[in-house]
């Protein structure tokens, strides 16, 4: 059987000749890769079934709570509102 003029066996002796090539980091590292993805996919599927309103809605509260823009509103309120010791930490 020939493909492009070169018979199948020579076309499989030159691909693994290339692969021995190649450094063994090189092939790797796409393994690697393809595995961390992988793993994480797991992960997000997992996470679906936990997923409600009330959490979702928790969760994007609360994840306001540690932002800069919770401060720039809430530091001056205590100031303003007389609860300077609790304003100062």
């Amino acid at each position: 059987m020939e493909i492009y003029g070169a018979t199948t066996a020579a076309t499989a002796r030159e691909m693994g000749d290339a692969v021995s090539r190649v450094d063994a980091g090189a092939l790797a590292l796409p393994f690697l890769l393809l595995f961390l993805v992988l793993q994480q996919l797991i992960g997000c599927v997992e996470q679906e079934h936990c997923r409600t309103p009330f959490f979702d809605s928790y969760f994007a509260l609360t994840a306001n709570l540690g932002a800069h823009t919770f401060f720039m509103t809430m530091l001056p309120m205590l100031f303003w509102f007389g609860f300077t010791d609790l304003g100062r930490g």
